[in-house]
């Protein structure tokens, strides 16, 4: 391969409007020299991040559903065949079967599976999802993922294991207090002196809010100044806001939009919630550890989620449990250092991307 050219990336995301995954992207979008490659952005449609996209000489391809394949595959294999990529690489999980498959047909050579996530029973997609995980393996030249049980889960222990991990890595210069600007928020949205409660995913079954709710329903009895942050966006919104009403607690609850700067959110926050079914390795967990704030994870997320050695794990059957420990963390006030140890582990993007640059190199030679 010529020294000059630049390596072609199909980005392969989906729904781009919210998540981890379209953040996932963009932190190493930002933070990859862009003089030695492109990506392309293959959405389902116009997102917030489209202006930054094209202002970093990103490109963006609107491309049908996935799950309608007779649409999907035809105008994946043209504009994969048109674009003449060198890799694509796709970030749907289960559903990569097809781009994967379009790929294949229009003669790409490196077709990338990045698993981001698993399932759960509860999930209303759990069967489909099953059934859909043994096809991936084998239209994927090369297996990714964000952690090791993402990947053992879509890929199977054997190949999850020879999978490659790349991280869920955030610029950690970002990750730092400024008090005056979290006064600020704070006085904005009247909530001077109260215990915050954060949690920021989007409104859909996954993210358990409706469990979370309860959770913060019993921890109004131990600690009355607590209010509740949630960030997101979802089709379980309606459902979230009916259950506060019903619990006579919506002055005690305050609904935030998505931003691009949201370490304004994590600034003002004193607890991190993250109560989900399943996770592959959440990526506002790295953020709230790096913020250095508590964090309290489901016991359904991964034990690798825990990078800093400060998580606390619950089950997600106990509200109490939840509340209990909030009131201990509220009464010790601990505080931590995550800076280092995020380092360390990798999780800085400023070290990341140019791995992810490397990785695609590697794989161009073979």
């Amino acid at each position: 391969m010529e020294q000059h050219k630049k390596i072609k990336v199909a980005q392969v995301i989906g729904n781009s409007t919210c998540g981890g995954v379209p953040s996932f992207i963009m932190n190493y979008f930002r933070n990859i020299d862009r003089n030695k490659i492109d990506f392309y952005f293959y959405t389902y449609g116009p997102s917030e991040l489209d202006a930054e996209i094209l202002h970093l000489n990103g490109k963006i391809v609107h491309m049908p559903d996935v799950r309608n394949i007779l649409k999907s595959i035809p105008f994946l294999k043209k504009s994969f065949s048109e674009q003449k990529f060198d890799i694509v690489h796709s970030h749907m999980t289960t559903l990569s079967i097809s781009p994967l498959l379009a790929a294949k047909l229009a003669g790409i050579n490196i077709r990338i599976c990045h698993a981001h996530s698993t399932t759960n029973r509860n999930e209303s997609t759990y069967i489909i999802k099953n059934l859909l995980k043994p096809f991936s393996n084998p239209l994927a030249s090369h297996l990714s993922g964000c952690s090791h049980l993402s990947m053992n889960w879509l890929f199977g222990k054997k190949k999850g294991a020879s999978s490659v991990l790349i991280p869920n890595s955030i610029d950690l210069s970002l990750f730092h207090k400024n008090e005056k600007r979290s006064n600020e928020l704070k006085k904005t949205l009247e909530i001077e002196n109260k215990f915050i409660i954060g949690n920021i995913g989007r409104f859909e079954t996954q993210k358990n809010h409706l469990f979370l709710v309860d959770c913060f329903l019993k921890t109004l009895e131990a600690i009355p100044s607590a209010v509740l942050i949630l960030v997101g966006k979802g089709k379980k919104e309606k459902l979230i806001r009916e259950k506060i009403l019903s619990y006579n607690i919506a002055d005690k609850v305050i609904f935030l939009p998505e931003t691009s700067d949201i370490v304004k959110y994590y600034e003002i926050f004193d607890i991190f919630w993250l109560p989900s079914l399943y996770e592959g390795l959440p990526l506002v967990g790295v953020e709230a550890q790096a913020m250095n704030l508590p964090c309290l994870f489901s016991d359904k997320i991964s034990r690798e989620a825990d990078l800093t050695g400060t998580t606390i794990f619950l089950p997600i059957n106990n509200p109490l449990s939840w509340a209990e420990t909030t009131l201990m963390i509220y009464r010790e006030k601990p505080t931590y250092q995550n800076f280092a140890t995020l380092e360390a582990k990798g999780y800085d993007i400023k070290d990341a991307a140019p791995k992810l640059l490397e990785y695609y190199n590697s794989l161009l030679k073979l």
